[in-house]
């Protein structure tokens, strides 16, 4: 098969793949009839801030950590199949990489669903525990010191951790496709990304926090992400 259709077909089945929302499925039975795509986020301040995805993080901090569970694990395992199943197809080729590329694509936008998806963390992680594994730890560790001990702000130490993936792979791996896989993740990753970056920038700026206080509502935070509050 020439190369250039089987790229164009890798990432085909990896995005149609991505675009599957468990989500919405496990969403729908748990939290029927709510809209999943506006999941608010209140701080220790009072203010109110807005997660604008459809992903695990929304059905967690709505329902709590176990149907959050469920949908990443679902999510990842997104991530793993089409990627397993090219790896074992076509050994020595990059087209695992590519499909693993595009069913992050496919997750943040998918096409069943009007573009409107997550984040991609989850099938990021199915890709990664393929391709290497040991780049979740490293990437998550990297965050959380830089996000947490050096800048002290809790959602940079959430969200971060994919940048970290790009030296991780230049260094494991060179500048090969491994090292593209994780340009392309990023760049999938902070476009879907930008609604809570834009809002939480906003928020810094309008609302000035000492070092203790950011840390602090990153614990909060976190407590209401596991512990959600109960309807009334």
């Amino acid at each position: 098969m020439d190369n250039g259709l089987s790229f164009l077909l890798a990432a085909l089945v990896g995005y149609l793949v991505g675009s599957i929302s468990p989500a919405r499925f496990v969403g729908r039975r748990v939290s029927p009839g709510e809209d999943l795509s506006k999941t608010p986020f209140h701080l220790d301040d009072g203010v109110t801030l807005e997660y604008q995805g459809v992903s695990a993080t929304s059905v967690a901090m709505r329902t709590g950590a176990g149907p959050g569970c469920t949908v990443s694990m679902l999510d990842m395992v997104k991530g793993v199949l089409p990627v397993l199943a090219l790896r074992l197809l076509f050994p020595g080729t990059s087209l695992d990489l590519v499909a693993g590329a595009a069913v992050i694509a496919g997750h943040n936008f998918p096409i069943w669903h009007r573009l409107k998806g997550g984040r991609g963390m989850s099938p990021l992680f199915g890709v990664l525990l393929l391709v290497d594994w040991t780049a979740i730890p490293a990437t998550m560790v990297a965050s959380s010191v830089v996000g947490l001990v050096i800048l002290a702000d809790p959602y940079l130490s959430y969200v971060m951790s994919p940048v970290f993936l790009i030296p991780w792979f230049w260094w494991r791996f060179g500048l090969g496709p491994e090292t593209m896989f994780a340009l392309a993740a990023n760049v999938l990753y902070w476009v879907a990304t930008v609604p809570e970056l834009r809002d939480w920038i906003s928020y810094r700026r309008t609302h000035p926090r000492s070092r203790r206080e950011r840390l602090r509502e990153y614990r909060k935070g976190f407590v209401g992400l596991v512990l959600p509050e109960k309807k009334k």
